[in-house]
């Protein structure tokens, strides 16, 4: 079952950039991710889903409606996004961040309590919940930025290079979290990542984007070759796999 679609699409930065996609889709309870260079038009495609931006012509079909017929409300009802940094001003507490994904369902926070609590406790926040959200490190903000996305409840989680700031034992523990939402709760994923092992490692597809359109989709192990790599990073590598999960691993040459 498709959740998204995108059909024909174009879009332009003052004309100095051209976003065209032809296909892309997310079906329910993939993990689908894309990568590309930067300035390939990755992060554009969720300000689009996200009414940040809008486009020049095309369709982009959330649950058969077109996005654009959808409110603010309605849309995130639907949609939850992790961004790749969140900045405030103010001296919110986690637990304040984290409540204000209920806010699409207009209700009080302490109606919301139970699933805000069952939430931290499942991605463990609940333990610095009073703490000011702007003393937590690097890893803990973007753990707290997941929570408030999965307490929004929604069936597709977008993910803005969500861990490209973060170390590595942060960085496999949120995209770990994230899969099994997929996997356990059929979640459905569209993922930006800067890491191309990583995004090989938990996708189900991947589109390659650069300079404005798609240039390859597919599974990891029919795209992640030395050749496409080549082409689109400009990078002399290695492809081997994995040795548990069987996905391309890309290895660069000294």
């Amino acid at each position: 079952m498709k959740l998204l679609e995108i059909k024909n699409l174009m879009f332009s930065y003052n004309n100095h950039f051209n976003l065209e996609i032809e296909y892309l889709y997310l079906e329910k309870g993939e993990f689908v991710s894309i990568i590309g260079p930067n300035g390939s038009g990755k992060t554009t495609v969720l300000k689009l889903l996200t009414l940040l931006e809008k486009k020049k012509s095309g369709e982009i079909i959330l649950f058969d409606k077109e996005i654009e017929n959808y409110s603010k409300k309605e849309l995130f009802k639907k949609i939850s996004v992790v961004p790749q940094e969140f900045f405030t001003s103010f001296d919110f507490t986690v637990e304040d961040i984290i409540s204000t994904g209920r806010i699409p369902y207009e209700t009080l926070f302490s109606k919301d309590e139970d699933i805000i609590i069952k939430t931290m406790k499942k991605t463990n926040t609940l333990k610095f919940k009073e703490r000011v959200y702007n003393t937590l490190s690097g890893g803990e903000k973007q753990r707290v930025m997941l929570t408030r996305a999965l307490v929004q409840n929604t069936d597709i989680l977008l993910l803005d290079e969500f861990v490209s700031q973060i170390d590595p034992g942060y960085t496999q523990q949120l995209v770990r979290m994230v899969k099994e939402e997929s996997v356990k709760n059929n979640k459905s994923v569209l993922s930006i990542f800067h890491d191309v092992n990583l995004a090989s490692l938990y996708s189900d597809r991947i589109y390659i984007f650069k300079e404005g359109k798609i240039k390859y989709s597919g599974k990891p192990e029919e795209i992640i070759t030395e050749k496409i790599m080549k082409e689109i990073f400009d990078i002399d590598c290695i492809i081997t796999e994995h040795p548990t999960k069987k996905k391309p691993q890309v290895i660069f040459e000294y």
